[in-house]
């Protein structure tokens, strides 16, 4: 079982990992300390509004493997495998400009769990990420997405460089095959509500093979 939560974290976290200056490497995030942090929150406000006119008229691309297909914006990044192996996918937004820090990003994670369920699977995922500081539970259900059972659950949680900047994290788990299949999106706070119809648009179309 600790094998699982490991991953389940990474999973969940990986968002806050992305340098995007230098696309495709992963590094540790570099939050901006408190004398930038009203800037960045202004240069935010600006990105938010630009996202908002232009996000409505995103094309899609589709992603496949032999586990699944799922599509996402056709601007987006996919991380190379070789990158983060133990996941199955990770993509992330291209930003704007030089100042666009609106990090906004969506992996999936593929975990072998014989003998388990979707409420066992689910149970010890927010076991997990409930560990983290300052996590709320917002909101949570259940849907089914091309005839798959999911559980979903929308939390926030303080990223772990920077106290002051909080994360919110959009979650998908299903179980099928004795595999759990976890879809997470995550982004900055402040853009969430501006990205919650793209990544209900993303998480529409998941299939499970």
């Amino acid at each position: 079982m600790k094998t699982v939560q490991v991953f389940l974290l990474i999973s969940v976290y990986l968002g806050v990992g992305i340098d995007f200056p230098e696309i495709g490497r992963i590094v540790e995030f570099n939050a901006p300390n408190n004398k930038n942090l009203t800037t960045m929150k202004k240069n935010l406000l600006i990105i938010i509004l630009l996202i908002s006119i232009n996000s409505f008229s995103q094309s899609f691309t589709e992603f496949k493997n032999d586990n699944l297909k799922i599509e996402f914006p056709e601007t987006w990044i996919v991380l190379p495998k070789e990158k983060m192996p133990q996941l199955a996918l990770v993509a992330y937004r291209k930003p704007e400009n030089s100042v666009d820090r609106a990090q906004v990003t969506i992996n999936i994670n593929i975990i072998n769990i014989p003998n388990s369920s979707l409420d066992k699977t689910y149970s010890d995922l927010v076991d997990s990420i409930s560990e983290v500081e300052n996590f709320k539970l917002l909101k949570n259900g259940n849907v089914d997405i091309s005839s798959q059972p999911f559980k979903w659950l929308i939390e926030s949680h303080s990223n772990y460089k920077d106290k002051n900047q909080q994360m919110h994290n959009y979650v998908f788990v299903t179980y099928k095959n004795d595999k759990a299949y976890i879809l997470t999106m995550v982004a900055f706070s402040e853009v969430f509500d501006t990205y919650k119809s793209i990544f209900d648009k993303i998480s529409k179309s998941l299939i499970i093979n």
